[in-house]
């Protein structure tokens, strides 16, 4: 059975070669997951790890590349996400017709990843950047061989990614939902403001993608200098899990205490409808070898007439 159709199956990080272990150990520890690997990565060479449950893809790229080089240059980091849908080959003849061709195709079932008596197909598919406004993302057709593990989540996104954000330009907010909206087939909420956060949002809840920007920017926002070193890019992680406050308790038992908290929807929020609890926390990135993580407890209203 195919998972995650139309919405995040994965986001991925590139980390030093010498760092992977430690790195897939941290978010095991901090995230309560488990990861498939290290292992070799067909196709390009390095290493990958992966926690198929969490949706989390870690990348220790080989020597020589530009990958490589990147990572000398800006360091490890969230470098693109994975979008699933029901059909590889038919979304790519589709957006053929558009004039959209692939620049590659793979597959990460070929016999000889430990993950293979998990899953029948892994398909993926890149395309140039500027199809997604500039963010790399990779379509991919991921089929369950346990059809129960692919069925859609409950309530809520628990124990897995539940949607992932990227830091855009004020100026480019409004053109990158229009493009996002179309390329992926999903709607957004937004662009609206949030003056609380000084930040302007678009949001698809289906699809797991936030856009966040700065609101009337100050020259010396960091935000804005943070774009001018690295450009537009995926920048964190939400993480959904059953019980916010359980999360936070067992962290502060081990002596790690939040950054942040916010406990919503706020009354002016677009999805204030949509959503019964929203909860979000942020700890330093050291808890997760580096990578920006946010925990959350998003749930929604159970349907009408339930």
């Amino acid at each position: 059975m195919i998972r995650n159709i139309g919405r995040v199956d994965r986001i991925t990080a590139d980390v030093r070669p010498e760092n992977l272990e430690s790195v897939v150990a941290a978010l095991s520890f901090g995230l309560q997951t488990s990861f498939w690997g290290p292992c070799d990565l067909p196709g390009p060479g390095g290493r990958i790890a992966v926690s198929w449950d969490g949706g989390i893809e870690l990348v220790a790229p080989a020597p020589g590349g530009s990958r490589h080089e990147a990572l000398d240059r800006l360091g490890e980091r969230w470098v693109g996400v994975k979008v699933g849908v029901r059909d590889l080959d038919a979304t790519c003849e589709r957006l053929a017709r558009l004039g959209v061709e692939p620049t590659e195709r793979w597959s990460l079932v070929t016999g000889s990843e430990p993950w293979c008596e998990r899953f029948s197909r892994i398909d993926e598919a890149s395309f140039d950047d500027e199809f997604f406004g500039g963010l790399p993302i990779v379509l991919c057709t991921v089929e369950e061989r346990d059809a129960a593990r692919a069925a859609a989540p409950g309530v809520a996104n628990v124990d897995r990614i539940d949607h992932v954000t990227a830091l855009v330009r004020p100026e480019n907010l409004e053109a990158l939902t229009a493009t996002l909206s179309f390329a992926l087939q999903t709607a957004f909420y937004g662009p609206f403001a949030q003056p609380d956060i000084g930040s302007r949002l678009s949001v698809s809840w289906d699809a797991g993608v936030e856009l966040i920007t700065p609101l009337d920017p100050e020259p010396d926002d960091r935000r804005l200098a943070s774009l001018d070193a690295g450009g537009e890019r995926w920048v964190s992680l939400i993480y959904g899990v059953r019980d916010l406050d359980a999360t936070i308790e067992r962290l502060r038992r081990l002596g790690h205490e939040p950054t942040m908290r916010f406990d919503g929807p706020a009354p002016f929020d677009p999805w204030h409808d949509r959503f019964q609890r929203f909860q979000e926390a942020g700890f330093r990135t050291a808890l997760f070898g580096g990578l920006p993580i946010v925990f959350s407890t998003i749930q929604p209203h159970p349907p009408s007439g339930s």
